[in-house]
């Protein structure tokens, strides 16, 4: 638990939780529509295996 959790209920924490992980996610989705910007020939094109 973080010093800044110390405060709050079991709800307030899942809720702080639930909104971190949904700003996480928006944040990469602009991302990649800048890299799809930026590179449209690569847009949609399998990368292939990372192994």
């Amino acid at each position: 638990m973080s010093v800044f959790d110390q405060d709050l209920t079991e709800e307030q924490i899942m809720m702080r939780d639930v909104c971190r992980r949904f700003i996480d996610n928006t944040i990469d989705i602009s991302h990649f529509k800048i890299v799809k910007a930026l590179w449209p020939e690569t847009a949609g094109v399998y990368a292939g295996s990372e192994e």
